[in-house]
C-alpha cells in the first residue's frame, strides 16, 4: 500500500541513521531545529497534554534543540496533576465547532487506501487519489499548528487544531498556503496535492482524538467536537 510504502522507506532512513547514532533510543526523541511539541507527539502518536504531562516540560513555548524527549509510554505513566496553563496559550485555543461537521479535503478525488487500524503498522488515515496539484481544503475550521516535512512519511505536512480533543492532518502536498499559528475556515484551500515517495499523485488525509488515529469515512458528517 502507498502509506506502508513511504513508511518503510522512513524506518530504513531511521535504521540507517542509527548505525551511525551510538547514542540512539527508540524510547527518545532528540529535539530539532525546527520542531514543535505538535509534530513531535503527532510522530509518535501520543496526545499533547500526555507528551508535556511525561517529560514534565515547563515551557513549551522555548522547546531547545537537543532536549531529549521521552516519547514511549503508557497512559498509566502519565502524571496525573497536570498543569493545563504549562501549554502554550496557542496550543490551547479551542474552536466552537459545535455546529460545525467534518467534510473531506478532496470530496472529487477517489479513495485508493482506507483506514486499517491505529497501530503503527496500520494505514491510520485515508488516501485521496488526485490529479497533481489539486486543491486541498481544511476539513474543519481551527488554527495551523504544524507546517513542514520533518516527519519524512508525509512529506509536506499540514496538522490544524480543531478542538481541545482533534486534529487533522494533510500529508504529502506539493505546496503550502497555510502558516503556523495561521486561523483558517472549513473549505479553505490549505495546499495542493502532491505524491508518495512511491510516485501516487494524491492527499493523505488523517483524523486524530487525543494523540489516536480515527478511522475519517466514519467521522465525516459527522460533529466536530
Amino acid at each position: 500500500m502507498i502509506f506502508k510504502t513511504s513508511m518503510m522507506i522512513f524506518l530504513s532512513m531511521i535504521l540507517a541513521n542509527c548505525s551511525n547514532n551510538q547514542t540512539w533510543d527508540p524510547y527518545l526523541y532528540v529535539v530539532k531545529k525546527g520542531d514543535n511539541l505538535y509534530q513531535i507527539s503527532w510522530q509518535f502518536r501520543v496526545s499533547l497534554k500526555d507528551l508535556i504531562a511525561v517529560n514534565g516540560i515547563k515551557n513549551p513555548d522555548a522547546l531547545q534543540v537537543g532536549t531529549r524527549l521521552r516519547v514511549n509510554f503508557t497512559k498509566q505513566e502519565v502524571p496525573q496533576n497536570l498543569v493545563v496553563k504549562s501549554i502554550p496559550q496557542k496550543m490551547l485555543n479551542g474552536n466552537a465547532n459545535t455546529a460545525e461537521v467534518w467534510k473531506s479535503p478532496a470530496a472529487e478525488g477517489e479513495i485508493t487506501n482506507s483506514f486499517t487500524g491505529n497501530s503503527p503498522k496500520d494505514y491510520s488515515g485515508v488516501y485521496y487519489k488526485l490529479p497533481l496539484a489539486s486543491p486541498v481544503r481544511a476539513s474543519a475550521r481551527g488554527t495551523v499548528v504544524y507546517v513542514g516535512s520533518a516527519i519524512k512519511a508525509y512529506g509536506n505536512l499540514i496538522i490544524i487544531k480543531h478542538s481541545d480533543r482533534y486534529l487533522s492532518a494533510y500529508g504529502f502536498l506539493k505546496t503550502i498556503s497555510v502558516a503556523e499559528g495561521q486561523q483558517i475556515k472549513q473549505g479553505d484551500v490549505i495546499g495542493n496535492s502532491g505524491a508518495t515517495i512511491a510516485g501516487e499523485p494524491g492527499v493523505h488525509f488523517e483524523i486524530r482524538e487525543d494523540g489516536e488515529p480515527k478511522d475519517p469515512s466514519r467521522l465525516l458528517g459527522t460533529t466536530v467536537s
